[in-house]
């Protein structure tokens, strides 16, 4: 899974775009300023990861986006008291 976080709320045209993507082996979610992208498989196997699909649906909102595992190893490191 991986994880596109934004400054706002993507337009609607970029959510629509992501979801035109979507297939049986990916699917997106959205919530607020984050996007949430579900591939089942590898990543290595993936054509919406090897042809940068995704980045040029996101091209107009400014994100950043992490894999999970990389959400795991930050998220003990944040002072959340």
């Amino acid at each position: 899974m991986h994880a596109a976080f934004t400054h706002s709320a993507p337009y609607s045209t970029v959510c629509d775009a992501l979801v035109a993507l979507e297939s049986g082996t990916n699917c997106f979610e959205f919530r607020a300023r984050e996007v949430y992208w579900l591939m089942r498989g590898q990543v290595s196997t993936s054509l919406l990861f090897r042809m940068n699909n995704v980045a040029k649906a996101m091209k107009s909102v400014p994100h950043t986006t992490r894999n999970i595992k990389s959400l795991q190893k930050l998220l003990p490191k944040l002072d959340l008291e």
